[in-house]
């Protein structure tokens, strides 16, 4: 069964939107000298095309030093959210697990600088009908 909210609820279209939704939730996350100060480009499918290597596909890419964040168009609003924490991860220090060894007690944070999507906060974004 799914609740009257559930039943009413749709996915956000546009990107401004998801980013509204989202960016608390990354913020929150990974709390950074950057929370407050990001420039986030939406729709950067071309930069991120010219930053990837061939079979690659970045949905989101992000550097540190100037506080920035690139993300693709296109995504359901989960899939942003988490790309959005994973990114804000990296504006806080964060490497991919595995590359440097950065932050390895850090279980809560693992996952999704592993690359796994499915980070608890923005998979509530989505009822469960609609996974």
């Amino acid at each position: 069964s799914c609740s009257l909210a559930d039943a009413k609820w749709k996915e956000p279209r546009l990107e401004r939107p998801k980013l509204a939704i989202s960016l608390s939730i990354a913020e929150a996350a990974f709390p950074s000298s950057c929370v407050g100060n990001t420039t986030i480009h939406l729709r950067a499918d071309k930069f991120l095309d010219s930053i990837e290597d061939p079979g690659d596909n970045y949905m989101g890419a992000s550097v540190q030093q100037n506080c920035t964040v690139w993300m693709r168009s296109n995504m359901r609003i989960d899939d942003f959210c988490a790309v959005l924490v994973h990114e804000y991860g990296h504006l806080a220090g964060y490497s991919h697990i595995g590359e440097d060894g950065l932050h390895p007690e850090d279980i809560d944070h693992q996952a999704i600088m592993a690359g796994n999507l499915f980070w608890a906060p923005c998979v509530k974004l989505v009822p469960m009908r609609y996974r």
